[in-house]
């Protein structure tokens, strides 16, 4: 007895000990699902349906198997939000409709476009959930950011269409067209897995370990992936435990199966750790008991009270997020060895076939092409044949008070630094309610964020719309996901709801061969709009100084090979409305290389910095893109045709959390021209312009509730 009592306090020891550091080996199937099982083949890959997290809402599946590096869905368009918190307040910023679905704009290049950007990407950015342990997928950058589009034209010599019949393209140009502004030039957001993924699971996305734990009045004390990860090391030291345990030869050696329980709830027992008691955690905003020297003789013993109790809290927190990983019992220990502990929490989060098909609805039957309607930039095209009648698009929605779109003039205050002075009476609106359904006469909108939603054009210049949109007409596969007593409801109370609680669907009103432009109507007052806006702009916009002396950064990133320094651009600038981007990698990024001391200028002083790399995760791999300055380039190579390649010595501009003077992480050495291309200065894209389109898009009468008529 008393061998197998020192046993015991050695292996809890042990395990506790070593609770730390990376798990080792995937995960496999979840309880629940059968691991003998497999989807079979099926024409929708991707579906939206109830997320296997509880009070998560909805989320994606998909139904095939996914290797690891693959591409999940198709390319996606993201939306940019300029400055909202600036436009508004931040507490109005921070309650809208979309502040849960944002992205920040850096990690799509698109933080280039004003001083805080948001951007939403709908599919994957928004129609998928986050687990800290079973994250399989993550979100590629934009493969054509801040420059124009491919439009058709019926101007210039015809070629033939995808549709079958005779249309032709062009760069969407300010200078020239009228839907210059008017579309999202953030296209080619792919999504991507990040481990091998077997047909039937949940697609969960990568929030990070700090979107839960500055959450916790959200989401609770939840385990974070460190938590999984020790978890999982955990069981592993016991099982082996318990496999040595079986192999002992020796009746009297052998702990009885009881013990080994009482052994695994002790354990995880002692993770179970409480709070201090209230009145035993000083406030800080107790009255004082008493005045003069002795409240000064007392302040240094309540400070160190108040440090062991945030000690505490910190430890309580941590053994709370770990017993949260924990498996409850030795059964439910075994099946954690064999799938790991994250997927163990989330039981059903692999779904088979006949259960996806009951309660979900296909999203990828739509991908995107170039559109054949003029001005409209990239369309939605049919995957796979549709028959008439059937869902081609389930749209759950975002609801959002159409003033949070408004934007108004910003511009520096001369009186004060760094404040900015707001125009009484907004000026514009984000281009993200071109892409929202509403009415003319409503305070709400209505934002899709399933994947291909953005995709789907008007029906106009004769054609018909052979797509429709009705109310989720078989609201029991999707649970309580829609609540059809919203239809009811007058805006503000809509408007008041914190959770989602509206689903449209896109109905095919006739056979849609594959390869086929979806095509919706977006109703007459959406035509009329554009009627008007093409009518004014051909009077305005043409000639106006925003299009005049406006170059488009691919322009300059096809003929200028050579970077000028930034003597040069004080003799020869570039254009008003372009920078120079570099392609970084995050300051605290691991991977950067580490900091060296060269002197860049002749007889100038020696200066730290770090030098650029030969290969991903620099360059394009970097993904970042921040405005720089060049101060050096120096030849090394020379060729007869010209072709002389440069390294360069580039100064990235200083972000809001830098100092101007502090320089280090932000100077690199040796840059390729591959590394910096062109881009537009901050608020001089297309999407800027004065006088860019901006409407919503109708929804039928029979669809849009007249109740919902109103700007309260």
């Amino acid at each position: 007895i008393h061998t197998c009592t020192l046993r015991l306090v050695l292996i809890t020891g042990i395990l506790l000990s070593h609770a730390g550091g990376d798990a080792d080996g995937g995960y496999g199937v979840a309880d629940g699902a059968d691991s003998s099982a497999s989807i079979s083949s099926t024409a929708c890959s991707i579906y939206l349906a109830p997320s296997a997290i509880p009070n998560a809402g909805l989320g994606t599946f998909t139904a095939t198997d996914i290797a690891e590096g693959q591409q999940i869905g198709s390319p996606e368009i993201i939306h940019n939000v300029i400055d909202l918190s600036l436009h508004q307040s931040p507490a109005v910023a921070d309650s809208c409709g979309v502040s849960d679905y944002e992205w920040l704009g850096s990690d799509y290049q698109a933080q280039v476009e004003g001083r805080r950007v948001l951007t939403l990407f709908p599919g994957l950015g928004a129609a998928i959930n986050s687990h800290p342990g079973l994250y399989n997928t993550i979100g590629g950058m934009p493969s054509q950011p801040t420059s124009s589009v491919l439009v058709a034209s019926d101007e210039q010599e015809e070629t033939e269409g995808k549709s079958g019949h005779s249309i032709s393209y062009h760069m969407l140009d300010r200078a020239a067209d009228a839907g210059a502004g008017a579309i999202s030039y953030y296209s080619g957001v792919q999504g991507y897995s990040t481990s091998n993924i077997k047909a039937g699971s949940e697609l969960f996305s990568h929030y990070s370990d700090l979107y839960f734990s500055d959450r916790p009045e959200v989401f609770g004390l939840i385990p974070l992936a460190q938590d999984y990860a020790s978890a999982d090391k955990m069981i592993a030291r016991f099982s082996r435990f318990m496999e040595e345990n079986e192999r002992a030869a020796d009746d009297v050696d052998k702990i009885s199966e009881a013990a080994i329980e009482d052994l695994w709830a002790a354990i995880v027992g002692s993770f179970e750790a409480g709070r201090l008691p209230s009145d035993e955690i000083p406030s800080g905003d107790q009255e004082e008991s008493s005045k003069g020297d002795d409240a000064k003789k007392a302040a240094p013993e309540e400070e160190e009270d108040r440090e062991e109790a945030n000690v505490v809290s910190a430890h309580n927190e941590i053994a709370k997020r770990l017993r949260g990983a924990l498996p409850n019992t030795i059964a439910d220990l075994q099946r954690a060895s064999k799938i790991g502990s994250a997927a163990h929490s989330l039981p059903n989060f692999i779904r088979t076939k006949e259960w996806l098909d009951v309660n979900g609805k296909c999203m990828d039957n739509i991908r995107p092409g170039q559109s054949s309607i003029p001005q409209a930039g990239r369309g939605a095209f049919a995957n796979r044949f549709v028959s008439a009648g059937s869902i081609v698009l389930p749209l759950p929605l975002i609801h959002l008070n159409r003033s949070i779109l408004d934007m108004y003039d910003l511009r520096d205050d001369p009186n004060h630094e760094g404040r900015l002075l707001k125009s009484k009476e907004p000026t514009g609106k984000q281009l993200l309610i071109n892409y929202c359904f509403g009415h003319p006469e409503s305070s709400l909108l209505l934002y899709p964020y399933s994947m291909m939603s953005s995709y789907i054009n008007h029906a106009s210049g004769g054609r018909a719309a052979n797509v429709q949109l009705q109310w989720i007409s078989d609201e029991g596969n999707m649970g309580g996901f829609f609540l059809p007593e919203w239809l009811e409801e007058d805006p503000a109370t809509i408007l008041s709801h914190s959770k989602l609680g509206l689903i449209l669907e896109a109905i095919a009103l006739v056979d849609i061969q594959e390869g086929e432009e979806i095509l919706l109507d977006y109703g007459d007052a959406w035509d009329q709009a554009w009627a008007e806006h093409v009518a004014s702009w051909s009077d305005d916009q043409r000639d106006s100084p925003q299009s005049q002396r406006y170059v488009y950064p691919h322009e300059l990133n096809r003929r200028e090979s050579i970077i000028r320094t930034e003597e040069e651009v004080k003799e020869r600038p570039y254009p008003p409305n372009l920078s120079v981007g570099c392609f970084h990698l995050h300051r605290y990024s691991d991977t950067l290389n580490p900091i060296e001391e060269r002197r860049i200028r002749r007889n100038g002083p020696p200066v730290e910095g770090r030098a650029w790399g030969d290969g991903e995760p620099y360059g394009e791999g970097a993904d970042y893109i921040r405005p720089c300055r060049v101060l050096e380039r120096k030849k090394v190579k020379s060729a007869d045709d010209g072709t002389d390649e440069y390294l360069y010595t580039a100064l990235l501009d200083a972000d809001e959390s830098e100092s101007d003077e502090e320089i280090t992480d932000r100077l690199v050495f040796d840059v390729p021209r591959h590394g910096m291309k062109f881009i537009d200065s901050p608020y001089q894209s297309d999407q800027h312009l004065k006088a860019a389109f901006r409407h919503e898009i109708g929804l039928p009468k029979q669809v849009w509730p007249e109740s919902w008529n109103s700007k309260s």
